[in-house]
């Protein structure tokens, strides 16, 4: 946690120093984390308007073909910008103390969730569930925002006609598995 410190009232004279030196590299950390976070969060939103525009010209465009290609440059565009939206907003979140999470029910939230983009390009994702519930600390929505980014790029890497797997380990642990390069 960036936030905590080192109490230095009752340390040693000799180690005071020290713990002082240390506290104050972790604000310095902390505010430039900050910095990176509202960089992150701002360039993305201020992205989705140029990109709104530039797709309402596509579409305009009398080839077809070329604003096809265009569109679906727009289209990963666009993508990469809901990811920096979705990590700016989940390095935001806490997790209460105590949140569970069954990683099951995550995986094929997530899944469903990504099953109509997937069929849309001729690729299929699938859920190999533990055989158990499988549930470990954490708030179940953001782990299911990852979930759902680490299934979108193996959407766009997986050949048309073949399956995203989604594989929860009993463990605790959860893969995603694509037949891209």
């Amino acid at each position: 946690s960036l936030d905590r410190r080192i109490e230095s009232a009752r340390v040693p004279s000799e180690v005071k120093p020290l713990v002082e030196a240390f506290n104050k590299a972790l604000d310095r950390i902390s505010e430039s984390y900050q910095k990176q976070r509202e960089f992150t969060a701002n360039a993305a939103h201020e992205l989705r308007t140029p990109i709104a525009i530039l797709r309402a010209h596509v579409d305009t465009l009398s080839d077809r073909s070329v604003a096809r290609e265009l569109s679906e440059d727009l289209g990963l565009l666009d993508r990469l910008v809901g990811q920096l939206l979705r990590l700016a907003r989940a390095d935001d979140l806490r997790v209460a103390a105590g949140s569970r999470a069954e990683l099951n029910a995550v995986a094929l939230e997530a899944a469903a969730l990504m099953g109509p983009a997937a069929i849309a390009a001729g690729k299929l994702v699938a859920v190999n569930e533990a055989p158990h519930p499988v549930t470990v600390f954490g708030e179940g929505g953001h782990i299911g925002i990852a979930l759902r980014n680490v299934i979108e790029n193996a959407l766009r890497a997986t050949p048309e006609g073949t399956t995203v797997e989604v594989t929860v380990d009993p463990a605790g642990a959860v893969s995603v598995a694509d037949r891209g390069p």
